[in-house]
């Protein structure tokens, strides 16, 4: 088991089972919704939503129990579901997945407005390496993709994802069109078309 698949099998929430007493898991589960009509509760997804969005006080036990959940537990919850949404029918699945393309694209804009004042330094430090010196350019060019891979985590993952599923596999170093591609995101529209054409030169 490598540490990846190690990682998430800890972090797979434990499902519930039968009982050793035979009790059935559809029984248990449905106990529980009635218990929770009990408490004023219409159904599990507002007990989810209201556990995982209150502001529980400190030192509370909630709020301890939230701590390792938010950290470990949720993102192996929603792994979990994200997974077995596959089985569900298109009509069931839809609003799921509206929801997740939602909230990639709010993680990927928020990203990348928060990082535009720490790479436009870097791009305007290369552009001004003499392109007839190559070690200038590249010594300017590293630093500029240490940046991004580091401000840009997220957009950098999913480019480089896509763009491995596509490369042949004799040319598997994707790194350089990703570079390219991102800097063509940020700065499309941005400067004019020969400065942002050397750029992205400068990359590939």
């Amino acid at each position: 088991m490598t540490a990846t698949q190690g990682r998430k099998y800890r972090d797979e929430p434990r499902r519930l089972t039968s009982s050793p007493a035979g009790t059935d898991m559809v029984e248990r589960v449905a106990y529980i919704l009635r218990y929770l009509g009990t408490m004023g509760l219409n159904n599990f997804d507002e007990l989810l939503c209201t556990y995982y969005t209150q502001n529980f006080h400190e030192p509370s036990f909630l709020c301890n129990e939230l701590r390792p959940s938010h950290h470990r537990r949720l993102p192996g919850v929603f792994s979990s579901v994200f997974r077995a949404s596959e089985n569900w029918s298109i009509w069931e699945r839809r609003g799921f997945q509206e929801e997740v393309s939602k909230a990639t694209e709010e993680a990927l804009l928020s990203e990348s407005w928060e990082t535009q004042s720490d790479i436009h330094p870097a791009v305007t430090h290369m552009l001004k390496a003499p392109k007839s010196n190559l070690p200038c350019v590249a010594s300017r060019v590293s630093p500029l993709k240490s940046c991004i891979t580091n401000k840009l985590p997220h957009l950098w993952t999913l480019m480089m994802t896509l763009a491995t599923s596509v490369k042949p596999a004799g040319n598997r170093d994707a790194s350089g069109a990703v570079f390219a591609a991102i800097l063509l995101l940020q700065y499309g529209g941005r400067m004019g078309r020969k400065m942002l054409l050397d750029l992205v030169g400068l990359c590939l």
